[in-house]
């Protein structure tokens, strides 16, 4: 498939990594994740 990289997401708080996300997730993870983040 010539996959060069994994989707990742840092979630960054008052300059602070406070959450990763690596992968592909599913919307409903993805949105409670960012909730729980902020």
């Amino acid at each position: 498939y010539g996959v060069m990289s994994i989707p990742t997401l840092l979630l960054i708080k008052n300059g602070k990594v406070v959450d990763q996300i690596v992968g592909a997730v599913p919307k409903q993870h993805l949105a409670q994740r960012l909730d729980n983040a902020l």
